[in-house]
């Protein structure tokens, strides 16, 4: 009994293989503008997929009834069932479509302007960063030298720093460097 589901098993294998035997389509696409590379081709039944050549070429393996992807964001995507037709070829041309992709009218603000640059520089609206919720100041970051003082005169630090004589040294003005007190 064993056998024979053995034999049975083998038998479906067997024909389940051959049903699928795989071939290699070779093929070449092309636009109105010759030949095109980087191309998306993807055989959707087995989800397997490659890119064509330079020259416009490609090579997939293909059995009867896959479909056939072929899609690039600049030309229409073409879905190509491979029939006993294409499989006997052997050499597929693909033609592909440009893609145009139309945009509705854009209005980019609601100003009108003249024409006339002095006068429409001074209709347009402006914005500074606290109208958009930026944290702003008018106080100017302080220098290299401030923030070091500023570190050696805290805490500990500044009682060492002040008998090693580091913040008289940093307070000192220094040739051509402005000091803010």
């Amino acid at each position: 009994m064993r056998r024979i589901y053995l034999t049975i098993m083998l038998l479906c294998l067997a024909f389940y293989g051959y049903g699928q035997e795989k071939s290699l389509l070779k093929g070449k696409i092309l636009t109105q503008e010759g030949e095109i590379s980087s191309i998306n081709i993807i055989n959707l039944t087995s989800e397997f997929g490659t890119t064509n050549k330079a020259d416009g070429r490609f090579e997939i393996e293909v059995s009867l009834n896959d479909t056939l992807l072929f899609s690039s964001v600049q030309y229409e995507p073409i879905e190509i069932v491979v029939t006993e037709e294409v499989s006997k070829r052997a050499f597929l041309t693909v033609l592909l479509d440009e893609k145009i992709d139309e945009l509705g009218e854009v209005n980019i603000s609601n100003i009108s302007l003249s024409g006339n640059l002095a006068n429409d520089l001074q209709n347009i609206p402006t914005l500074t960063q606290a109208d958009i919720g930026f944290p702003m100041s008018d106080v100017l970051p302080p220098t290299s030298v401030e923030r070091k003082l500023m570190t050696a005169t805290s805490g500990l630090d500044g009682l060492l720093n002040t008998l090693n004589g580091k913040i008289k040294m940093l307070k000192k003005p220094q040739p051509g460097k402005i000091f803010l007190k």
